[in-house]
């Protein structure tokens, strides 16, 4: 009798089961990745948006005819968004009610590049990112020799800027000259101001805001076209 009880038992266990599957199944049914819903970080400036966002994935799903269609891989999802060129992260999931969404994150531009042959943003992480129809950025302009190596080194100018109160309300333009040396233009003053490399930035800084004070203070001030503080403990002003 007992064995026959645990069988039963089994049997009522393993129905409930299948019987609870079957109806949040048709409770809440497997969303198809079309029925996706997007939302942005809030209070970033849209360089894509929704539109933009789904024809790339679109596009993406019909050139991968093996990826699953009614079993969706949120992952899958993910990868796909994320080779939008204006974001830096997407992230997939499915709500308790069953709705699919996706949580997308824009680059953020710190500058504008010029050279040659284009222009594009290059991102906080130092990513290249090309240039929005929808939104501009009100970034510095980076001219000059452009490559990979001194493009790298311009990110780390730019994140120093950002944490420089000088650099960071005043900056709009950086030229970068042979062997990595930079000159900057900056909205307050009508001449450049050079850096040479970017070694002790803090003390190059200090000392431009000294002669910048200085110059200001003056009752006949002098016409610089340059102020050079590419030499230790000087700060030079070239007419």
């Amino acid at each position: 009798m007992k064995k026959w009880m645990k069988i039963v038992l089994i049997l009522v266990v393993g129905t409930c089961l299948v019987g609870s599957y079957w109806w949040s199944q048709w409770k809440h049914p497997q969303p198809k990745w079309s029925d996706l819903q997007y939302s942005f970080t809030p209070g970033e400036n849209h360089y894509t948006n929704t539109e933009v966002v789904n024809k790339l994935l679109i596009q993406k799903w019909a050139a991968n005819p093996n990826a699953p269609k009614e079993k969706l891989v949120l992952s899958k999802l993910e990868s796909m968004l994320s080779q939008d060129a204006m974001l830096e992260q997407a992230e997939v999931y499915v709500t308790v009610d069953g709705q699919l969404r996706a949580e997308l994150t824009q680059k953020q531009p710190w500058a504008r590049v010029v050279d040659s042959t284009r222009a594009y943003y290059i991102d906080r992480r130092g990513v290249t990112m090309p240039l929005s129809g929808l939104h501009t950025a009100r970034v510095p302009l980076v001219t000059g020799e452009i490559n990979p190596q001194t493009i790298k080194a311009c990110h780390e100018l730019l994140s120093f800027a950002r944490q420089n109160k000088v650099l960071r309300e005043q900056l709009i333009g950086v030229h970068i000259e042979k062997n990595a040396q930079f000159t900057l233009a900056l909205a307050t003053v009508d001449y450049q101001v050079h850096l040479g490399d970017l070694s002790d930035l803090e003390g190059k800084m200090a000392r431009f805001v000294a002669i910048n004070n200085k110059l200001a203070q003056d009752t006949v001030p002098a016409r610089y076209k340059k102020i050079d503080l590419s030499f230790d403990h000087q700060a030079i002003g070239i007419k």
